[in-house]
């Protein structure tokens, strides 16, 4: 089919090249995760906080 593949893969290097990738967020907490892990704790305490939002300092 004509314009069926418009976009094509990148060619693959045949060479093991580490390609190392810079990311800002590594080491930050994630809200969300952070979040559930709360919640997780908080159910296995048998206590649930149904307002459970994060602080001024936690944003």
């Amino acid at each position: 089919e004509t314009g069926s593949n418009l976009f094509s893969p990148s060619p693959v290097s045949s060479t093991n090249e580490l390609v190392i990738v810079w990311d800002p967020e590594v080491g930050r907490i994630n809200p969300s995760e952070h979040k559930q892990l709360k919640l997780a704790r908080s159910l296995t305490r048998g206590v649930i906080d149904k307002d459970l939002k994060p602080s001024s300092n936690e944003r």
